[in-house]
């Protein structure tokens, strides 16, 4: 069907079926809204509402999601495959029951035709009290994606991995994808950039900017590569410009030397600062930014949280700010908070 519009119901209830609602997925629908509705039940061994590929203008805003859950990696709101002008916007998420691991907003598909236009904003995603590990918005395999004002409260723990705002081989073809004016706090990985394969290739033309990504916590058996504010893997053409990455028990951010694949992590064209109108706040972490790749990585004109700049052997051991590892082009640098 086309041109459905499902308003201000409620899906209440603990069911293991498929789901609340469900949109087939190998047929092509066109114009439906999901909009006002409450969502306070649980689908426990898949996804909460399932809107699947093949969707064009699809518009899915102001419902809530409250106490409800899906299973063990499994989506509140799910997406696949080949969809365009998607819009998911305004949407609550909280009191998460802690009985499994899930995702509240994901686009998965690898390979085949990409969904372009996907537009998550505004939405809240709040996990606080949940102590199991999960996800709040995650999307793999698409173009045009914009993901920005929206706000995320995590719960991690060194016993909770949890990830804030994923991407994963996504491009830019019409229009330009960015990770904007998004708050992400309390997060093991804040804002992550990930290739899980190959074949789908290393995200391209991708802008992080104006974000607030705080409070990063250390998972256990993972210590070197979480509490990071910035995770960057399987990139290339890469603004990040503008943004508050502070208090992270590891990093602000963490480039690791191999992708999700097992792949070398392969990253080219990365800007990160670049002038005084541009500039980063990477204050406050315990290591400013790790590189482990060989590939130097420009990062000048950033706040350090000194004057004297980030503390680097040999080259600037008299800096008093977060440090940084070797292949980080960070001079000059800011030597103030206002740049």
């Amino acid at each position: 069907a086309n041109g459905v519009t499902i308003d201000n119901c409620t899906f209440s209830g603990n069911i293991g079926g498929d789901a609340f609602i469900y949109l087939d997925t190998d047929v092509a629908h066109s114009g439906i809204s999901i909009i006002n509705n409450i969502f306070d039940g649980a689908i426990t061994t898949w996804h909460l509402l399932r809107a699947g590929g093949n969707k064009t203008d699809l518009t899915i805003d102001g419902n809530s999601f409250t106490g409800s859950t899906a299973g063990t990696d499994n989506a509140l709101i799910y997406l696949g495959v080949a969809g365009s002008n998607i819009d998911i916007t305004d949407n609550s998420f909280s009191s998460f029951p802690s009985t499994y691991s899930p995702v509240a907003i994901q686009h998965n598909a690898s390979g085949g035709t990409r969904t372009t236009d996907l537009v998550i904003t505004g939405n809240t995603i709040d996990f606080t009290g949940f102590t199991n590990a999960n996800e709040g918005i995650s999307v793999r395999y698409a173009s045009d994606v914009q993901i920005e004002n929206n706000a995320l409260t995590g719960a991690a723990s060194a016993t909770s991995y949890q990830a804030g705002i994923t991407i994963a081989s996504v491009n830019s073809t019409g229009g330009q994808s960015v990770i904007s004016d998004n708050s992400v706090d309390g997060f093991s990985r804040g804002i992550r950039i990930q290739r899980w394969a190959s074949g789908d290739g290393n995200s391209d033309d991708i802008e992080i900017t104006g974000n607030t990504v705080t409070d990063g916590v250390v998972a256990t058996g993972s210590e070197s590569s979480t509490g990071v504010g910035l995770f960057l893997a399987g990139v290339t053409n890469l603004l990040v410009e503008g943004n508050t990455v502070t208090g992270h028990a590891n990093a602000g951010v963490y480039i690791p030397a191999t992708v999700s694949d097992g792949g070398a992590n392969t990253i080219t064209n990365i800007i990160i600062g670049g002038a005084t109108a541009t500039f980063n706040n990477f204050s406050s972490n315990t290591d400013g930014m790790n590189n482990f790749i060989t590939t130097t990585a420009s990062a000048q004109y950033n706040w350090w949280g000194s004057a004297t700049g980030p503390n680097h052997s040999p080259e600037n051991t008299p800096g008093t700010g977060s440090s940084v590892s070797d292949y980080v082009d960070y001079s000059p640098w800011c030597t103030n908070s206002n740049c």
